[in-house]
């Protein structure tokens, strides 16, 4: 006989509830599967009871029991406890970031909501994720990449694998703001192709980057700080490289591999900056460029570089206030270069190359006043080529007071 009920299908081990769910306007021949959001210990006994209910007739169950068999995954009874939020690309199970069986599918997922303060730490086994949207942070956190979904301590990891950030250049990679006197830190993340910065901090709070590559980001927009973008609080850099990220011909931004804004201090050390910026094969004569600082640019923000590496890195230069490698601009008193290589880098002409002379050069000094401080120490600036015609390849001090100690020029 037709009819129309609701049917409520419960799973159970030993008595007690594992999932429980109904549905209402069940017809004859309508057929259903349910997949429990659970894995279970090989021998656990699971019955599946089914009621039916419906007007003028009595409700009627049927029972049946089955053994889970086979083996378990290997992320099962994984995960770093409960301080750890795990984030794994096809988790299917309870999706509550709790561990890693029971882990948020991807980053949209798990930022829905600002982790409280109990959540101390963000675990990835992702690749190709990437947080479409800007999450506020008022509690400190450290965001971890390079799982399997298998460890249970952070020193579980294969040394050197990273977790992939990239949203093929249609969406923002990750943004995070941090409130002050919080610290964001950020280990062992790729990121790459992002329409905008690979990651970008916002908010007075500081900042951690270690370990991280930022490669091929190469978005056809206008970016400040293609890699990194941070404003705001004190910022550290270290162990990182930046790599062939290149923009725009014209109006493509400053900073391609960090740009530092308003910063209380920033330090970055024993990284590398290789090929960011412009083609050097690729001058042309029709656009404006407006890049500075296509590694570094710095602007009203201290910072000390140290250990560090630039190398064919390029920009084009049209406008008489575009070039450089390496930047200083503002209020940046009391910075230091020490320990770095600027070698074999350059800047290409566009359109009319005298034009291109006022701000030039591998390292560009245009301080706020002519008191504020940069020391050189130790560091090798040589092979750089510019097309500016009064300006030079080398070191051009626009305004600063800057000291060069055991260096070669």
């Amino acid at each position: 006989t037709p009819y129309s009920a609701t049917m409520t299908l419960t799973c159970t081990t030993n008595g007690v509830i594992l999932y429980e769910k109904s549905y209402v306007g069940v017809k004859m021949t309508d057929v259903f599967e349910e997949r429990l959001p659970y894995y279970l210990p090989v021998g656990t006994v699971v019955t599946a009871s089914v009621t039916m209910k419906t007007r003028g007739v009595a409700d009627q169950t049927s029972s049946a029991s089955g053994t889970a068999e086979g083996t378990v995954p290997a992320f099962f009874g994984k995960g770093g406890g409960r301080h750890v939020i795990h984030v794994r690309q096809g988790a299917d199970c309870l999706m509550d970031g709790s561990s890693w069986t029971d882990a948020y599918p991807d980053l949209t997922t798990a930022f829905k909501s600002a982790p409280d303060a109990d959540k101390t730490e963000v675990w990835l086994s992702v690749t190709n994720d990437y947080l479409p949207t800007t999450a506020t942070l008022s509690y400190p956190l450290t965001i971890r990449g390079g799982f399997a979904g298998v460890e249970n301590s952070e020193t579980d990891r294969v040394a050197g694998v990273m977790s992939v950030l990239s949203a093929n250049n249609l969406f923002k990679n990750l943004e995070l703001n941090n409130a002050a006197g919080t610290l964001l830190t950020i280990e062992r993340i790729w990121t790459t192709k992002s329409a905008g910065s690979g990651i970008k901090k916002g908010g007075a709070g500081d900042l951690l980057v270690r370990d991280c590559r930022f490669e091929g980001l190469d978005w056809s927009g206008a970016a400040n700080g293609r890699g990194l973008y941070a404003a705001g609080g004190n910022v550290a850099v270290t162990n990182c490289v930046f790599a062939n990220n290149v923009g725009p011909n014209e109006n493509g931004g400053n900073g391609y591999g960090i740009y530092l804004s308003a910063c209380t201090r920033a330090a970055v050390d024993d990284c590398l900056f290789v090929s960011n910026g412009y083609k050097f094969a690729s001058a042309v004569s029709t656009f404006y460029s407006k890049i500075r600082g296509v590694g570094i640019f710095a602007d009203a923000t201290p910072t000390v570089i140290r250990n560090c590496r630039f190398a064919a890195n390029c920009t084009p230069q049209r406008e008489a206030n575009d070039g450089g490698v390496v930047y200083f601009n503002g209020a940046c008193g009391g910075s230091a270069m020490t320990n770095c290589v600027l070698v074999g880098n350059g800047e290409i002409y566009s359109y009319q190359c005298g034009n291109a002379s006022g701000h030039n050069g591998a390292l560009v000094v245009c301080m706020s006043k002519a008191t504020d401080t940069l020391d050189v120490k130790n560091c090798t600036i040589a092979y750089n080529l510019t097309h500016g015609a009064s300006a030079p390849g080398g070191v051009h001090v626009r305004q600063g007071d800057v000291r060069i100690s055991d260096s070669i020029v």
